[in-house]
């Protein structure tokens, strides 16, 4: 570079002149493409070294795999005097940090095994420390001949590919989960409990609208009174309060009393009845079943069940019937709890009885009273209900049902039809 402007050419304020610049550019291009050329011969000189005139640090060959990656991201070493000596300086560091690991491990392994030296040399003959360590030794010399990077990406590889398997399992079953939840939920518990509070609003209705006009004869003031205790409870519940909108407040409790009944197992809580042997309450179950056939009583319990009742019921037993498979198990500890004893009282204990017990006898019940029904039909009155119990157990086991599906639904979306968008 011997016509580069020295710093005595430069004035402040000069300017060299446009042939002066002209001739130093051109000077500045010859030398580059000189040194390019250079370059290029040290590069292609590099290449066509033969694989088995390559050493490692400790004088052994290079293997194809290793020398390649070393064309590939190492530059020629007569491009950069500098660099000469970096590839044995860098295997060289690899392996003493190698050996250092190692050390260590060995170390470790050792420190670890020592307050059991005295215990093991009872049963193993004497120096077998010393073997063991010889073998395990040996044993690292050999898998230091591995090729530790390709275990080390299989590793990788294949913890990879596990973790991605189990998330994507996962993710399905959270799917299919999901699906399920919502169709117990959509086609089967709400539906169920939508018209059973239907059925219950029919039979509100019908008993308020009859309670009056009823004569309450001596035998039935024990029942009056236990109804009359019932509202007392009732108004100092927390959670309920005296019906206000009714005709005589005793209906409300009546009703309950059809519900519910004193728990057998301590005499005193209420817990929900299995089944019962009535629709309605005692006193208005005998009044109209001792009552003329043509009187007014008669007739208005007779549209009640044909176009009211029945046709709820029916609602309930088809929805049953379409989507029972959907149903939600209760568990056994769960059902002796709401219902304060430990089977159904028909033969079977919760632990043993299939958990759609309810559903198939609410379907039995149904079709019993179109079996009542075609006998009104023919003109034969003296039944004035079905044969088959009346199931209001069910209200308690599909709501208990519907409760623990809603709180699955709410952990997987995080809302859902029970409890809403609550947290």
């Amino acid at each position: 570079m011997g016509d580069c402007i020295s710093k005595q050419d430069v004035q402040v304020g000069a300017k060299p002149s446009a042939s002066e610049l002209s001739k130093k550019t051109a000077s500045s291009k010859i030398e580059s493409d000189a040194v390019a050329g250079r370059i290029d011969d040290s590069y292609r000189h590099y290449k066509t070294q033969p694989v088995s005139t390559s050493l490692d640090s400790d004088g052994s060959p290079l293997s194809r795999r290793s020398m390649n990656a070393s064309i590939s991201m190492v530059p020629p070493a007569s491009m950069f005097s500098s660099v000469s000596g970096a590839i044995p300086v860098a295997n060289k560091t690899r392996s003493h940090f190698r050996v250092v690991i190692y050390i260590i491990f060995m170390a470790s392994l050792i420190s670890t095994l020592r307050p059991f030296t005295s215990t093991l040399r009872d049963n193993f003959p004497e120096g077998w420390l010393t073997d063991a360590i010889s073998v395990a030794t040996d044993a690292i010399k050999h898998i230091q001949t591995y090729d530790l990077g390709n275990v080390i990406a299989a590793a990788v590889a294949v913890g990879g590919y596990l973790i991605e398997h189990w998330i994507s399992s996962k993710a399905s079953q959270n799917e299919k989960q999901m699906e399920r939840v919502e169709a117990q939920s959509h086609q089967l518990l709400v539906p169920v409990t939508m018209h059973w509070h239907n059925l219950y609003m029919t039979l509100l209705t019908f008993i308020d609208r009859h309670i009056d006009s009823i004569e309450i004869k001596e035998g039935d003031k024990e029942e009056m009174d236990r109804c009359q205790n019932w509202l007392k409870t009732i108004s100092e519940h927390p959670f309920m309060e005296m019906p206000s909108r009714l005709n005589n407040p005793v209906s409300f409790a009546m009703m309950s009393e059809m519900i519910m009944e004193t728990s057998p197992v301590n005499g005193k809580s209420k817990s929900f009845r299995v089944t019962s042997k009535h629709e309605l309450p005692r006193i208005l179950h005998y009044a109209i079943q001792h009552c003329d056939r043509k009187s007014k009583l008669w007739k208005s319990y007779e549209a009640f069940v044909r176009y009211s009742f029945v046709p709820a019921v029916q609602r309930i037993a088809d929805i049953i019937d379409e989507n029972g498979h959907l149903m939600e198990p209760v568990g056994s500890k769960r059902l002796t709890e709401l219902f304060g004893t430990e089977g159904n009282g028909y033969g079977f204990k919760w632990k043993l009885l299939p958990r759609m017990w309810f559903y198939s006898t609410f379907l039995s019940y149904a079709e019993s009273w179109q079996e009542l029904l075609s006998m009104w039909d023919d003109g034969v009155y003296d039944e004035i209900r079905p044969s088959a119990d009346f199931p209001v157990g069910i209200m308690a086991f599909n709501v208990e049902a519907q409760s623990i599906v809603a709180e699955v639904e709410r952990d997987l979306i995080g809302v859902s039809q029970m409890h809403g968008h609550r947290r």
